[in-house]
């Protein structure tokens, strides 16, 4: 079940806009006053996978938007926008990208009002499931090994053996067996000794540790 879910999660985590219905994870927002020949920086710090949007109101006239990650790499190639102007982009890489506001062709100051949100919810789904898939995964292998080692040591019991009856007191809330002699004798179990026992289905071995 467990693997179910976490593949479940990890499909989501490619398929469903999470952004489009949930809030964003971080909001935010200024307002600039660029003056004539000049530009303003927007640090962004995102995760990987994360998915960071945008929205630029310019007041009057245009200005030149563009984004870039640390190493200089344009992820959002220049433009003119003006007006209400939304834009998107997804992080490659766990990196701080840098927004640029340009106002080097511009014959007057620029106010421009600016708000970011970021996005983490398919990252975070991507993770979750695969982390509950390996879980899961490693659950059912060591259930398989648990059988696999019960089987074994229902195998080694000796079929001529005959079978005891064997009463169950209740003690509290606990229900005790006590072992009889023959049992005993044929284990080697001494008072104050440990057993190992195995349960398969409705089958039970017994083994001195």
């Amino acid at each position: 079940m467990a693997v179910v879910l976490g593949i479940v999660f990890v499909i989501s985590s490619f398929l469903i806009p999470f952004h489009s219905f949930l809030p964003a994870w971080v909001q935010e927002e200024d307002s600039y006053t660029i003056k004539p020949k000049k530009r303003r920086s927007i640090g962004i710090r995102s995760l990987r996978g994360s998915l960071v949007r945008g929205m630029l109101l310019i007041q009057e006239g245009n200005i030149s938007l563009s984004v870039e990650d640390s190493n200089g790499n344009v992820i959002v190639a220049e433009r003119e926008v003006n007006g209400r102007y939304p834009f998107e982009f997804q992080a490659s890489s766990a990196d701080s990208f840098v927004l640029f506001l340009d106002n080097s062709d511009g014959s007057a100051e620029r106010r421009v009002d600016w708000t970011i949100w970021m996005y983490f919810y398919n990252i975070l789904s991507l993770l979750y499931g695969i982390s509950v898939s390996v879980v899961g995964s490693l659950a059912v292998l060591r259930e398989r090994m648990t059988n696999v080692k019960v089987a074994g040591a229902l195998q080694d019991i000796d079929v001529n053996l005959k079978p005891i009856s064997v009463r169950l007191v209740k003690t509290g809330s606990s229900i005790r067996m006590t072992v009889p002699r023959q049992i005993a004798d044929h284990l080697g179990l001494r008072e104050e000794d440990t057993v190992t026992v195995y349960v398969s289905n409705r089958n039970m071995v017994v083994r001195k540790a």
